[in-house]
């Protein structure tokens, strides 16, 4: 099991009400997509709360999102689609992502 949890630094700067409104006002839905979508082609479910959490930060500026992979090769085939699909993704994605060690879960 490798649990690895991120923060989401978005392009507008405030609090927001919900992790909704972050996305949308951030232009942020495909790149959700892609992220949840190569969890899912890795054969993880991201419905199970043991698995995958999402929500804002305490202070509500930030996304943050926690993920217990099953094994390594899990997060590698995750990763590598994610990778895969960035190189030609012309949409908004966070101005920056920063791994943690304070998980949802």
């Amino acid at each position: 099991m490798i649990k690895m949890t991120k923060l989401f630094y978005p392009h507008v700067v405030k609090q927001y009400d919900n992790l909704d409104q972050l996305i949308s006002e951030n232009n942020y839905s495909d790149y959700q997509a892609i992220l949840k979508n190569s969890l899912t082609n890795a054969g993880m479910d991201i419905s199970d709360a043991s698995v995958y959490q999402e929500s804002l930060t305490d202070d509500k500026f930030e996304a943050i999102a926690t993920i217990v992979y099953p094994d390594q090769a899990t997060r590698d085939s995750a990763v590598a689609e994610v990778e895969s699909n960035s190189v030609s993704f012309t949409g908004s994605c966070p101005i920056f992502e920063e791994e943690v060690t304070t998980h949802l879960f």
